[in-house]
């Protein structure tokens, strides 16, 4: 069997078709099917849905979340495109896109299809306590000094975007610290830069509290101009075939994205996932795929790697605390480990560096996700990494 480690989907034992199966019964069973269901809703979202999501994420975060600070959306991806769309414009106000260094390699797209340039990318190194503040800062101040006294600015528009995801990051599985954290939000306010958090893995924390979210450092400064959204998704949570997610941010941000024509046209009910939320099935879940995961990234990979692939040279920066990935340095490229893979039909596949590099070099890096194969599956791919290092040593 092939096993691909770059695959950062759920395995299909941890898709609950019974969950589902229950809600749907539940749901199409009301007299009001037809049209609580089936029709158009509420642009924003339905409000019983928007409170049972508050009241789940609030529980989760294990801080206050208000239904006014949310709005529904079909995904986390085209909630990204959404935000994008409606909040920049590349060809003139919005210059720059900061992108943390190495990031999610299909949001390249995302950009590219809305009008951003590659030249108008900027890298912003990755540690392991998130991305590096100080970088970002020197840039943002060489864009304002460019800018002072130039074109007139859409005051709704932003003069820039960073696109990152601060808990639990994807490859790298960094956390952003609190301190970085604060700091970056000064930083959108004095610069007029949207800062777009996909916070997709938050709630897949296995050691530790769930950070606080860069949104809600921004909900509690009432100083100036709005600028986090924090874009999350339950494709992760419960399954990507839901196509239901959320964004949170302040109530001016929510009435730009969600008055919108899309919006408006197409409405947003999610009842399905209501039941799910209101019924509270979704926490067992959850308490569930923590424990499974966690499962598979200590004793699938991490205790594999530290064993096996270490002493061959490789090495990991940092151990993640949740998410789905590990982010692996090999002792040679991987243009060579695909090379020996395929001539020893050793069936194992990895995430190449160079997909997630902005422009940081990335030749030696690769990405594995413990997300879409048990422990067994796992381990069993260690040991046909070991293989291919072995014989690229020798």
């Amino acid at each position: 069997m092939y096993i691909n480690l770059n695959h950062g989907q759920p395995s299909l034992d941890l898709l609950p078709t019974e969950l589902f199966r229950k809600a749907t019964q539940n749901v199409f069973s009301e007299p009001n099917a037809a049209k609580d269901i089936l029709q158009y809703g509420p642009e924003r979202g339905h409000p019983e849905f928007l409170e049972n999501l508050a009241k789940f994420l609030t529980k989760e975060y294990n801080a206050p979340v208000s239904s006014k600070h949310l709005c529904v959306t079909p995904g986390a991806s085209l909630s990204l495109q959404h935000i994008i769309s409606i909040l920049t414009r590349p060809q003139t106000q919005t210059r720059h896109i900061y992108l943390q260094d190495p990031t999610y390699f299909l949001v390249f797209d995302i950009f590219f299809d809305l009008g951003y340039r590659r030249e108008q990318f900027v890298s912003v190194p990755d540690r392991a306590d998130g991305i590096d503040i100080d970088v970002l800062e020197e840039h943002l101040k060489q864009q304002y000094r460019e800018q002072a006294g130039g074109r007139d600015r859409d005051p709704m528009i932003f003069d820039s975007v960073l696109y990152c995801v601060p808990t639990h990051a994807n490859p790298t599985g960094s956390v952003l610290s609190d301190e970085k954290r604060k700091r970056l939000v000064k930083l959108g306010k004095e610069y007029n830069m949207l800062v777009i958090c996909d916070d997709v893995y938050d709630i897949l924390t296995y050691e530790g509290p769930v950070p606080k979210r860069l949104v809600a450092y921004d909900l509690e400064d009432q100083e100036g101009k709005h600028v986090v959204i924090s874009n999350g998704t339950f494709s992760k949570l419960l399954a990507p075939g839901a196509r239901v997610g959320w964004i949170e941010t302040h109530e001016d941000i929510i009435k730009q994205l969600g008055d919108c024509g899309s919006f408006i046209s197409g409405g947003s009910p999610a009842y399905l996932l209501n039941d799910i939320l209101k019924n509270n099935v979704i926490e067992h879940h959850v308490q569930f795929l923590r424990k499974e995961l966690s499962a598979r990234l200590n004793a699938g990979l991490w205790d594999p790697i530290q064993k096996y692939l270490i002493p061959l040279g490789c090495s990991v920066s940092f151990k993640p605390k949740g998410g789905y990935f590990i982010w692996l340095t090999l002792p040679f490229n991987t243009k060579k480990l695909t090379k020996i893979i395929k001539e020893n039909d050793l069936q194992v596949g990895v995430g190449d560096g160079e997909l997630f590099n902005v422009k940081k070099p990335a030749e030696c890096d690769i990405r594995l996700s413990f997300s879409h194969y048990d422990i067994h599956t796992l381990q069993e791919a260690i040991e046909r990494l070991r293989k291919a290092i072995s014989i690229g040593l020798v």
